[in-house]
């Protein structure tokens, strides 16, 4: 199991996730407790800023990629997810619960969510 805080000891907020197999998908991340409604589940800490896309990287500007820490990368596609993105002031994405999160949910967002070319995101 690792944990999100083991990777980021020094994030301000104590995010309670881990990673676990799950059918059908391989792994995903998931509560180890519960959130409400906007609370912060994952800070986003940029750790390489890269020349192209891949698949674990983090779209920030029209021409922008990052790969963020922690297991940022690992959570999986929903299209009715229980995340969204809010941008910090680094200019990674953060994770914030759409909806009440129990424990033991898996965590997902939609991934279309961190294109640049996306004007529109759903409010919180």
């Amino acid at each position: 199991t690792i944990k999100m805080c083991d990777y980021n000891a020094a994030a301000p907020a104590e995010v309670d996730c881990e990673l676990r197999n799950t059918p059908g998908k391989g792994e995903g991340v998931f509560s180890t407790r519960a959130f409400q409604r906007k609370e912060l589940v994952m800070q986003g800490v940029i750790v390489e800023r890269l020349s192209a896309n891949h698949s674990h990287a983090s779209q920030i500007g029209e021409n922008e990629y990052v790969v963020l820490g922690g297991l940022m990368s690992r959570v999986n596609h929903s299209c009715a997810p229980n995340l969204g993105i809010a941008v910090n002031s680094t200019g990674a994405h953060d994770y914030i619960a759409f909806r009440d999160i129990a424990p033991g949910e898996e965590l997902t967002f939609d991934y279309a969510m961190e294109c640049y070319g996306v004007g529109h995101f759903p409010a919180v």
